[in-house]
């Protein structure tokens, strides 16, 4: 929903930032709201995992995709502005929520395979000691 707030509103919204912004502000700013809004959905997927890892007892995988998320972006930057100018500088957050996910999403199965694994054998011991 803010995604389609955001794309339908951005010459508005830049009004925030600059009285009366130029044809090419415009431009720049509809670049960089096009490709930051397009990956919310992978922005959204850390929050979701990262805040479910935390909550079953793995922060310290959440704190890894942070760090890695942060060198990424570090990295990604300069070496993307470098190759692709504008465009490439605004690519580098959403390259880094990708990679985030990219840790997050098959250590959250891990997790939950792991949880489901020790739960199903409690509830084996259980439903034998009910039966003796």
């Amino acid at each position: 929903c803010m995604c389609l707030v955001m794309l339908t509103t951005y010459p508005y919204l830049s009004t925030i930032f600059f009285a009366h912004p130029s044809p090419d502000i415009l431009e720049y700013v509809k670049i960089y709201i096009w490709t930051n809004t397009t990956f919310f959905f992978a922005l959204s997927m850390i929050c979701l995992f990262r805040f479910l890892l935390q909550g079953i007892g793995y922060a310290y995988v959440a704190l890894f995709a942070s760090v890695a998320e942060l060198i990424m972006r570090s990295v990604g930057t300069p070496l993307l502005a470098y190759f692709y100018g504008f465009t490439g500088a605004c690519l580098a957050n959403p390259l880094a929520w990708i990679g985030s996910d990219l840790i997050l999403i098959p250590f959250y199965f891990y997790a939950m395979n792991k949880l489901h694994k020790k739960f199903s054998k409690n509830n084996k011991q259980k439903k034998l000691e009910v039966l003796q």
